[in-house]
This record gives C-alpha cells, structure tokens and sequence, in this order.
C-alpha cells in the first residue's frame, strides 16, 4: 500500500511583499491542488467504469475484445483530434 507524504510548501510567500497577494497565490495554489485531485479521482473512477465494461464484453461473447477495441477506436479514446 502506498503512503501519502503530507505537502509542505517549500515557498516563502512573505517575498511577495503584499500579504493580499501572499495570500491570493495561496489560495490559487490550494485551488489547483484541489482540481489536481478531483480530477485524479474522476481518472480512477472512469478508469474503473471502461474496465468494468472491458470485462463483459470479455464474459458475453466471443466478439467481445474486438467489439470493445471498435467501440473505443470510434469515440476516440487515446487518439489525437484531428
């Protein structure tokens, strides 16, 4: 099982010189840590989703790899948008 190590900012918002500004770059970064980790979370969530489907078509019939493979291929998943 992986551990986490708490975050500890490494920056000294004091050279902002403006403690509004301090601040605000603070919540900024907070806000994208926040973003960072719903994302991550809806990643694993939809990762599961496509492996759950993956896995019955696998189960229902002998088509089911290559039907899963076509269904991905036609809605583009991993391949650049042209």
């Amino acid at each position: 099982m992986y551990t986490a190590a708490p975050f500890t900012p490494t920056f000294d918002y004091s050279k902002f010189e403006n403690q509004h500004l301090a601040a605000k770059a603070s919540e900024a970064l907070g806000n994208f840590k926040s973003f960072v980790r719903q994302t991550f979370d809806g990643i694993i969530q939809i990762g599961q989703e496509l492996q759950e489907i993956e896995e019955q078509c696998l189960t229902l019939g002998k088509n089911g790899k290559k039907v899963f493979k076509q269904w991905l291929d036609s809605n583009q998943f991993g391949k650049a948008i042209q």
